[in-house]
């Protein structure tokens, strides 16, 4: 995972450093050598209570009425819409630029999955968007369906494969994958998370409950939605009634066992009802869907800075890197920018 660090010579002689994500207890080395009073003590990545909107939107007025679930194609230039109110419909949309909400357009393209279940509260791809995965409240299960084209919705198909989570919840409203298609998470509306296993991934044949389950309800009265962070170690959950996002740790990488409040919350600046929280692909926006507004809102995740007093930065070193942390690559020809590559035991 890359890093950017930009350093700057303060009026005292140290270097103010701002970074996205930084080792805690690491140490700034440079050309070998410790930079001095160079202790790194805050690690975040992702973190939710910085994040600020970006005043954008997208409109979604053209469709539906009850937006509840919203996914990107793999490189963002397409957005996928499911609505509950008009029977189980599932909207393609094409975005402008890559994550860019503002100005989306209705590509006139549906897919009505009420076959299966016309409350259609959730949808997500495979890794590849050949497959994509739908969740309904009427009948409390997890249905699959094959795409000819991946990313598009024409000629899409049902797989006639489903499994039921009602022995859980009988109303779920959000799903996840892991990052590699072996762990589905379903949240439910008792604001309880619970996790599965896929024996083959992406594939819901032979699916079985992990009979693991974390409950939000400390925080949320009405927790609508969850993601992940870009490493399975950090969960966001929006709750559909105050508009509040609630940050959690999870001590194992996409695994609820042990899982905790991270104390860290921030109030949307949009009201009516929010619906359903993404990230872009390098985590640095954040979109939730608002079904009253009927709109996608877009925010920018906030970074920590940080003053680690490292002296020594003010020419380009040969090498410098974070001590039990990352690499750091000197780019630029004036010694303020450093991106980290590899991870460095």
């Amino acid at each position: 995972e890359y890093i950017t660090i930009d350093a700057s010579t303060a009026s005292d002689g140290s270097n103010i450093v701002s970074a996205t994500e930084l080792i805690s207890g690491g140490r700034i080395v440079v050309d070998g050598v410790d930079a001095l009073g160079g202790s790194v003590t805050t690690s975040e990545n992702n973190d939710i209570s910085l994040a600020t909107y970006d005043s954008s939107f997208g409109d979604l007025s053209a469709i539906g009425l009850t937006h509840t679930s919203m996914i990107f194609n793999a490189d963002g230039t397409k957005i996928f819409v499911s609505d509950a109110s008009l029977g189980g419909d599932i909207y393609q949309f094409s975005c402008p630029s890559p994550y860019v909400v503002e100005g989306v357009t209705y590509d006139s393209v549906t897919f009505d999955t009420s076959g299966q279940d016309a409350e259609t509260m959730a949808i997500l791809f495979n890794s590849d968007g050949s497959k994509l995965f739908m969740i309904g409240e009427v009948s409390n299960s997890l249905f699959q369906y094959t795409l000819p084209t991946p990313y598009t919705l024409t000629g899409m198909s049902y797989d006639s494969v489903s499994f039921s989570v009602a022995t859980q919840t009988t109303s779920p409203n959000a799903m996840e994958f892991n990052s590699n298609g072996t762990k589905v998470f379903i949240m439910g509306a008792t604001n309880t998370i619970y996790q599965y296993s896929l024996p083959t991934p992406y594939v819901l044949t032979g699916m079985s409950y992990d009979s693991i389950s974390f409950s939000t309800a400390s925080q949320s009265t009405y927790a609508r939605s969850f993601t992940f962070n870009s490493d399975g170690t950090k969960i966001v959950v929006m709750e559909t009634v105050t508009n509040n996002l609630f940050q959690y740790l999870l001590p194992t990488p996409y695994i609820l066992t042990g899982m905790t409040y991270d104390t860290k919350t921030i109030l949307l600046d949009q009201t009516g009802t929010a619906r359903d929280i993404t990230f872009n692909a390098d985590y640095t926006k954040m979109y939730f869907t608002n079904s009253t507004d009927k709109a996608i809102y877009q925010y920018s995740v906030g970074t920590y800075s940080m003053d680690i007093t490292a002296h020594g930065l003010t020419t380009k070193p040969t090498v410098a890197y974070i001590k039990g942390g990352e690499d750091l690559t000197f780019v630029s020809s004036t010694p303020t920018q450093y991106v980290g590559t590899n991870p460095r035991s």
